[in-house]
């Protein structure tokens, strides 16, 4: 399978993943961190055809968030890679925003996370959405410890794998990538989609792939970006 390059020598590459698609996610309402949702219909055909397209690729180790929906996915994943270690960590959890967390509808819900990412971005990193929320700096914790994680679970020229959820997606790819974080909450993040990360020896990350969904065969892409993300009118793969 050619869809991406192999990895190079003294590189470890990175597959990180959103879960499938819940019904919360097909009636456009937010779950966050603590609304504990699993996959519907079409999140469980996502996650077996995104385990078909890893199938080629050797992964050293599949992580998930504890959250239902990411575990499903892994395990779907893990059917196409029995070899592989892993294992389900709160690092991996979905960004905590308070109160929007309860099934709020989508728009509803943006307002008051926009507030919150506009102060982030604005250098006030350890503002809160009400309802006892994550600042920044504790998720930028979180991030970088999963990320030392992930990368300490390959050896060189492997690969590692992690399911999580679209907002803390987009943070990590500010973190890795050097990306401020107005560009990174615009970035279009699908259920079951898969972005790609190569690190060299000196923990220097290159993007490989971002969103890429032409896996799913269109089954449930577009429904809904939770606190962010282009329009369905925008680019959805970035291959560099």
């Amino acid at each position: 399978d050619d869809r991406y390059p192999p990895v190079a020598k003294g590189t470890k590459r990175l597959f990180l993943c959103r879960h499938g698609q819940t019904e919360l996610n097909r009636l456009g309402k937010i779950q966050g961190a603590r609304v504990d949702e699993p996959l519907n219909q079409n999140g469980l055909k996502q996650a077996a055809f995104l385990g078909e397209a890893v199938k080629p690729y050797d992964l050293a180790f599949i992580a998930s968030s504890k959250l239902t929906r990411a575990k499903q996915t892994a395990q779907a994943i893990r059917l196409t890679h029995p070899q592989a270690a892993g294992d389900a960590i709160a690092l991996l959890n979905e960004v905590d925003f308070g109160a929007v967390s309860d099934g709020l509808a989508l728009e509803e819900a943006r307002k008051i996370t926009n507030k919150t990412y506009k102060l982030w971005t604005e250098g006030v990193v350890d503002a809160r959405s009400p309802g006892g929320g994550e600042s920044f700096v504790e998720v930028e914790a979180r991030v970088r410890e999963a990320l030392k994680v992930l990368l300490e679970g390959c050896g060189d020229m492997e690969s590692t794998l992690a399911v999580t959820h679209s907002s803390y997606l987009r943070i990590t790819l500010s973190i890795a990538l050097g990306w401020d974080l107005a560009k990174s909450k615009a970035q279009r993040i699908d259920n079951c989609s898969v972005s790609v990360i190569d690190f060299n020896a000196l923990g220097q990350a290159k993007e490989v792939c971002i969103n890429d969904v032409r896996h799913l065969g269109g089954i449930g892409v577009g429904v809904t970006n939770q606190f962010g993300g282009e329009s369905d009118r925008e680019r959805q793969l970035v291959l560099v």
